[in-house]
């Protein structure tokens, strides 16, 4: 609802601009849980595009924190805790020099199983 049920009934509303109701589509619109999930896939995908093509090589992170940000907003925590992880993940073993271990090592592989 975009306006407050306690204005008096006979009190005239304003019309709801265009912004307003493409707001309200935006939020009250329910994707399945699956397609939760994959869009914060295309979107930590699309965050890693971004920062592939930047020829900035301090900053792997970057790119991901307004992602997470919208992610966690408009998808939910479960999907924007994905997105998290699945950033970090990302970034940490294209961009932050960690190579193909992501900093594992068997042993501590081997006591997590």
């Amino acid at each position: 609802m975009l306006f407050p049920s306690s204005c008096p009934s006979d009190f005239p509303l304003p019309r709801a601009r265009s912004t307003d109701r493409l707001l309200h589509a935006l939020l009250t619109f329910e994707l399945p849980v699956a397609g939760r999930y994959a869009l914060a896939t295309v979107a930590v995908a699309f965050a890693a595009l971004v920062r592939w093509t930047l020829p900035v090589t301090g900053v792997p992170y970057l790119p991901f924190f307004p992602l997470l940000m919208a992610t966690g907003f408009v998808l939910g925590f479960g999907p924007g805790l994905y997105a998290t992880v699945l950033s970090a993940t990302v970034a940490t073993w294209l961009f932050a020099g960690a190579g193909n271990d992501l900093g594992v090592s068997d042993i501590w592989f081997g006591g997590v199983l």
